[in-house]
Parts: structure tokens; sequence; C-alpha cells
């Protein structure tokens, strides 16, 4: 049997999870297999497609984490819980969204307001 080698036990869950990197542009969906204090794993379609390090929202449980890779295999991966700079916070996926969404709104009003403003 191999020693144990974690931080921290981890505790059995099934929680679906979303996976986001590349600026929150690009996510895939995961299932939250264990979690501890220190570290999850996850499992999902391919990790290939997956950086070292990317975000982890849990919604299920409103929670959302760095989280870098330790290993991986073909359809999981065991992650540490990288700690959160100040100006590291995150932002859940649908609020980004909503916020890119409004700021283009807002942009094109902006765009009307000085057309309308702007003499013949």
């Amino acid at each position: 049997m191999l020693p144990e080698r974690r931080k921290s036990q981890r505790w059995p869950t099934f929680f679906g999870g979303r996976i986001l990197f590349n600026n929150k542009l690009s996510s895939v969906s995961c299932v939250v297999r264990n979690k501890s204090d220190a570290g999850v794993k996850v499992t999902f379609t391919n990790t290939t497609f997956v950086p070292d390090e990317f975000d982890l929202e849990i919604s299920q449980k409103s929670e959302a984490y760095r989280a870098h890779i330790i290993w991986r295999q073909v359809d999981s991966a065991g992650a540490e819980i990288v700690p959160i700079r100040p100006s590291d916070t995150i932002v859940s996926f649908d609020k980004e969204r909503r916020t890119r969404q409004l700021e283009r709104e807002n942009a094109e009003l902006r765009r009307r307001l000085s057309d309308e403003r702007s003499p013949l």
C-alpha cells in the first residue's frame, strides 16, 4: 500500500463543477469527486485541453477556487487549491458573462449617444 501524501483528508463528493481557463473564455464541465481544504479530484471527458492552472467553480456550494493540477489521467485530475492573492479575486462564470454583456450594451449606448450629439 502506498503511503498517503495528501496534506489533509479528502472527503467523497459528487458535485457538478466548471473548470474555467483562457481568461474565462473557455470552460469544461466536470464532477468534483472528492475535496479537502488543500485539493480536489475532478473527473471530465478529456484532461488534455485543460491547462495546469485554472479556476474551479462549484455552483452547488457557491464556491470558486484557483487550482493547479498535480497529476492527470485521461478522464480525471488531482489539483491543489492555490491560495488566491487579493488581486486575483475569482468571479463566477455567469457573473463574468453578464458583466461582459453589460459592457457591450454600455458601449453601444455610448456610441448612440455620441451619434445623436454630433452635428448634422
